[in-house]
């Protein structure tokens, strides 16, 4: 169906606008079916637990409805326990935690409303989004939301219960759709926006909003210099706003986790664990080859563990339609941009393996803020939130060739919708393809519920109905 607008006629541009929003609500409700579908494992009674994600009683659970605390009296702590700010920034989860607890519901339902369905639905939406700020396509949008949520690297994350990292995955094209939409607005509300959600990423996952943070800086110094050599590199009052904005969206989330700040610098700094910053840490991590990272196939897809495997060669067909959304849209500005957060990404997320190991090296050492990232493989959140938008970029110029294809020894026309439909109907399937495993609920982790044994809860229900306290002796294990 073609909507015409005819010039001057205010009630065929409203049919227009709404007719794009009907067609926006179709495309999110398609991706949100294919979500569900495909995370369906999720959707069923029990307990998702694995790796990070450990289980908590509900008897534990109400004590988190406190007011932020440093101790640390967890089982991985020896002794009475410990005081720890590291984990402060997570305290609004906690809370969280604790008053689903206090409200009757146990660790399968907070677990659900705090990680799994947030992560779920907010990486549909925020990429859908992100996509439409910078390129205002349909097809491109709905391509790259499918990418984001249904890909080799996200899908072993989340099934190996990694969830602090997928929620600020989630949460990044947010914060970029804000602040790239403030930066062309110039609002109060798109700064305040980019700010709240990079603060509620922080809460999630400080490396990864670091990540986010180094994408941002990059359209932020793209943003200066337009502005500069728009007005011969002379101050003027729209690049004092551009560094207000950027100024307005660093100081939101300094205030919201001004709790925790604070109390770090004047009474402990948070430390990193001991060896954490071991350079023998970064060779040993580094598990992704550059072919593995450029394929974007997670080492550990589909069983969950790495495992080394070569690049299957289907899987190279993903860089290759980004690099044409590349090439063919060279003086896209948003695109050049995104190439670089891709390629850099692509580069670092194979540590300190060949070519050029020594410069993840010098980078964890000496970068600040890089001995946070002994393990390199958190450099693929930023190849994702790149190559989603590229790779929609590519399908929608691949498409676009079709609509009138030529054979010009057979002497042959062809102007028709069906082959551009046939086409993207075979990347759309291509790309369930690649993550079948997924699709017939083979992957594991996280997506196969665990029922609690019944002798775990007939042991809780007999402690819980002792009167007496239960006392314990700690003696330390070493004098």
């Amino acid at each position: 169906m073609n909507i015409i607008k005819e010039k001057g006629t205010g009630g065929n541009i409203k049919k227009w606008y709404q007719f794009r929003v009907r067609n926006r609500a179709i495309d999110i409700l398609v991706l949100i079916i294919l979500g569900i579908f495909g995370y369906r494992g999720w959707f069923r009674p029990g307990i998702l637990d694995i790796g990070d994600l450990l289980a908590y009683p509900r008897e534990q659970l109400v004590h988190f409805f406190s007011f932020p605390y440093i101790w640390n009296s967890t089982v991985a702590i020896p002794g009475l326990g410990t005081s720890d700010t590291l984990l402060l920034h997570r305290y609004p989860l906690f809370w969280l935690y604790g008053l689903i607890s206090r409200l009757g519901f146990d660790f399968s339902v907070s677990e659900r409303i705090v990680y799994f369905f947030p992560y779920l639905f907010l990486s549909l939406l925020s990429m859908y989004y992100f996509t439409y700020v910078l390129f205002k396509k349909r097809l491109i949008c709905f391509f790259a939301s499918m990418f984001y949520v249904f890909n080799t690297f996200v899908l072993s994350l989340v099934a190996g219960g990694i969830l602090s990292i997928a929620m600020a995955y989630a949460l990044a094209p947010l914060v970029l759709a804000f602040f790239i939409k403030g930066l062309k607005e110039n609002r109060l509300r798109n700064g305040l926006l980019a700010g709240m959600f990079l603060t509620l990423s922080i809460c999630y996952e400080p490396r990864i909003s670091y990540l986010t943070i180094g994408a941002i800086s990059l359209f932020f110094v793209n943003a200066l210099i337009e502005e500069t050599k728009l007005h011969n590199f002379k101050p003027t009052k729209k690049i004092v706003e551009v560094i207000g904005y950027l100024m307005l969206v660093s100081v939101v989330p300094v205030v919201l986790h001004f709790y925790w700040i604070l109390p770090s610098l004047l009474v402990q700094m948070p430390e990193l664990p001991t060896g954490y910053d071991s350079e023998g840490w970064v060779r040993t991590l580094s598990y992704a080859k550059l072919s593995h990272n450029a394929a974007f196939y997670s080492i550990s897809w589909p069983l969950g563990s790495p495992s080394f495997p070569v690049v299957p060669l289907q899987y190279f067909a993903i860089p290759l339609i980004v690099l044409i959304g590349v090439l063919s849209c060279l003086k896209d500005k948003n695109v050049r941009l995104l190439a670089i957060i891709a390629l850099m990404s692509v580069f670092f997320g194979k540590g300190s393996n060949k070519p050029f190991g020594e410069v993840y090296i010098w980078f964890f050492k000496y970068f600040p803020g890089g001995k946070m990232f002994r393990e390199p493989g958190k450099f693929l959140c930023l190849v994702a939130l790149a190559y989603a938008p590229l790779l929609g970029v590519g399908i929608d110029f691949l498409s676009n060739g079709l609509r009138r294809v030529k054979f010009k020894k057979l002497k042959i026309s062809l102007e028709s919708q069906g082959l551009r439909v046939v086409f993207l109907a075979f990347i759309f399937f291509f790309l369930i393809y690649l993550i079948f495993p997924a699709m017939v609920g083979k992957v594991g982790g996280t997506f196969d519920a665990n029922q609690v044994p019944r002798e775990y809860e007939i042991l809780e229900e007999f402690i819980k109905s002792q009167p007496l306290h239960f006392r314990t002796f700690w003696r330390p294990i070493k004098g």
